[in-house]
């Protein structure tokens, strides 16, 4: 069967086309559009930032300041680097850090949390195998800290190469807790690292392009869940600012061995 369409048939339907489109604009604009919200205003949640935000605020306040104003072996100039907390494992107050931020057994240590509070590094346990070192802090009157903020530690075997990471850390030129983000780029790495008590060989080391700034060595590799997966250790800036994190499974070996030392 066939239809005429006549001159008032294409006037019809034009203006039923015309009224449709701005209808369907008007409600794309204000309730459609997975983009905006109600009054047209942008309103974009990436989750991936949101757990970047969210990791970075898990941890951060467990992220502390290593320094030092003696240091014999630096030429009585100060130095310091960054740590962590963690939970009281042993005895109240552990900071965890690198071996080579408080490799000068003459200089006296002090720990500085985010909100200011200052503690004395009373007793450092070292595995210089592995580049870590536990602090133990006490206050000026030498008692223990019985409330401090801690990190969660997650579990290193279960890293994946291509994983979002964040490198976090004090940083000593602003004297505050700085991030910076990258992936994992490989595992079980080894590098030459040196310091004030010479070169270093480090093996089964987490590589990543987060990078670490001065400052940040000790401080904690966090995964999106907000879990401290590595210690930033090392910069190979040869290779395109590679930077290198100690598997916190390390720690956990080491902090079981000084539990079986302590009893």
């Amino acid at each position: 069967m066939k239809m005429n369409i006549t001159a008032k048939h294409l006037a019809f339907f034009a203006a039923l086309a015309l009224v449709g489109g701005v209808f369907g604009g008007f409600l794309a604009q204000n309730y459609g559009d997975a983009d905006k919200g109600l009054a047209g205003v942008t309103d974009k949640v990436y989750i991936e930032e949101s757990s970047m935000i969210a990791a970075v605020k898990a941890v951060s306040p467990a992220v502390v300041g290593i320094t030092t104003s003696n240091s014999p072996a630096n030429g009585g100039v100060g130095s310091g680097g960054s740590g962590f907390i963690i939970a009281d494992i042993l005895e109240e107050g552990l900071v965890v850090t690198n071996q080579h931020v408080v490799d000068d057994p003459e200089a006296n240590y002090s720990v500085t949390l985010p909100d200011g509070h200052i503690f004395n590094v009373i007793t450092i346990y070292v595995d210089e195998i592995n580049d870590l070192a536990v602090l133990k802090v006490a206050d000026h009157k030498s008692n223990p800290p019985w409330t401090l903020p801690a990190v969660t530690l997650g579990d290193s075997d279960s890293i994946q190469i291509g994983q979002r990471v964040l490198a976090m850390g004090r940083s000593l030129a602003i004297h505050e807790n700085v991030a910076t983000t990258g992936i994992i780029g490989s595992t079980h790495r080894s590098l030459t690292a040196s310091g004030l008590q010479g070169e270093k060989s480090l093996s089964n080391l987490i590589q990543t392009d987060a990078a670490i700034n001065k400052g940040n060595s000790g401080g904690p590799l966090v995964n999106m869940h907000g879990e401290v997966i590595g210690i930033n250790t090392a910069l190979e800036s040869t290779q395109g600012l590679v930077s290198f994190a100690i598997p916190i499974n390390t720690l956990k070996d080491f902090l079981e061995s000084l539990d079986q030392q302590v009893k």
